[in-house]
């Protein structure tokens, strides 16, 4: 008898992208079906700034939530993500193959827009060597 294949957390995402996508159809209805989405991971043990939109953050704060550690941001689409003063961030996305980028550093405090891609991102403080190696 065959044993059950495991499947990292990354590539049944992956899977479930793909499956998704293969079913469902391929139709211009309009601007609904238009949107664009993505998924953003924190993966690390800092809190992460989440907007809703990059051009327009609420009044009085640089981002609309936060993405708590070990969580997604619950956003159909994170237009960008925030990270403040001292702390840098590793952006890494999937890659269609299920593997995972070079990580980007984005050091604070800024604002770095994101697109249609499913991320893994994680926030350090300066001081961590990490910072400053991709």
């Amino acid at each position: 008898m065959k044993q059950a294949r495991k499947w990292s957390p990354r590539t049944a995402l992956l899977a479930a992208t793909l499956i998704t996508a293969s079913v469902l159809p391929l139709t211009s209805a309009g601007p609904a079906s238009a949107q664009p989405t993505n998924t953003v991971l924190n993966t690390g043990t800092i809190s992460i700034g989440a907007l809703k939109n990059v051009a327009s953050p609420p009044p009085g704060r640089p981002y609309d939530d936060l993405i708590p550690p070990g969580q997604y941001s619950g956003y159909p689409f994170t237009a960008g993500v925030y990270v403040g003063p001292d702390h840098c961030l590793r952006i890494r996305y999937l890659e269609s193959d299920g593997g995972t980028s070079y990580p980007k550093i984005v050091k604070g405090p800024k604002t770095e827009p994101l697109s249609s891609l499913h991320y893994e991102i994680r926030a350090l403080p300066k001081t961590n060597e990490l910072c400053d190696h991709a």
